[in-house]
């Protein structure tokens, strides 16, 4: 079983460097375009897994080393999306900084169970007042997202909408009677692959922060040294 020895991160700049060092060798790499990772091999094993900056345009129909020789020297626009029940952090990045961010709470959870209103129902009933407040509550919940969205022009510049939602959650927000500013399917949608925590401003700094890296898992070092 291949190991990991140890992790590193590696700003935008130095992520483009680090990959045109791999390109001008003979190393035997591959190249996962969905999930904008790059894993180098050590003889027939793993010796790095490279996981690009989430900000980058995507990939098409290029061939793989065509688009990563042509990885932008700024790092692109995108927009960041975080949801859970009752809270959501939303933030639009240009020239890499948040120009304009929003942090959305609404009344959704049955207080003792700290349970959705929108999962309960698909086993109770919505008679009570306090469900009926929090079922409108869940709606308001996700058209003040679409709409906050739209009022910043929605994410037609951006190459990239990285979001963090559940998979029960998500659907949702494009069934609202707000429509979305995008598709569900569109191809400029990543799931961010971190640990997040509630919404809030100070989350969307720390996710923001994730995204301007890449992340190395390294498992041989000999290797590493030899190119980084």
């Amino acid at each position: 079983m291949t190991v990991i020895k140890f992790t590193d991160s590696l700003d935008y700049s130095a992520q483009r460097a680090l990959v045109k060092r791999i390109l001008e060798t003979d190393m035997k790499w591959e190249f996962e375009a969905k999930r904008l990772k790059i894993r180098v091999f050590s003889e027939a094993k793993t010796g790095l897994d490279i996981w690009l900056s989430q900000a980058l345009p995507v990939p098409g129909n290029m061939p793989d080393k065509d688009y990563l020789l042509s990885l932008p020297e700024l790092q692109p626009n995108h927009f960041i999306l975080l949801m859970e029940s009752g809270a959501a952090a939303l933030a639009q990045i240009k020239n890499n900084e948040i120009i304009r961010h929003k942090v959305i709470k609404a009344y959704m959870n049955r207080k003792k169970q700290g349970k959705s209103q929108l999962n309960y129902l698909k086993t109770k009933g919505k008679s009570r007042a306090g469900s009926r407040l929090r079922i409108r509550k869940s709606i308001e919940f996700f058209e003040e997202i679409n709409q906050k969205i739209i009022d910043w022009g929605g994410p037609e510049d951006a190459e990239r909408i990285c979001y963090k939602a559940s998979i029960q959650l998500w659907p949702y927000l494009f069934k609202s009677d707000i429509a979305a500013s995008f598709e569900k399917d569109d191809p400029r949608l990543i799931k961010i692959p971190l640990n997040t925590k509630s919404p809030s401003y100070n989350e969307l700094i720390r996710v923001h922060k994730y995204i301007q890296y890449c992340h190395i898992d390294v498992y041989d070092e000999d290797l590493y040294k030899r190119i980084k």
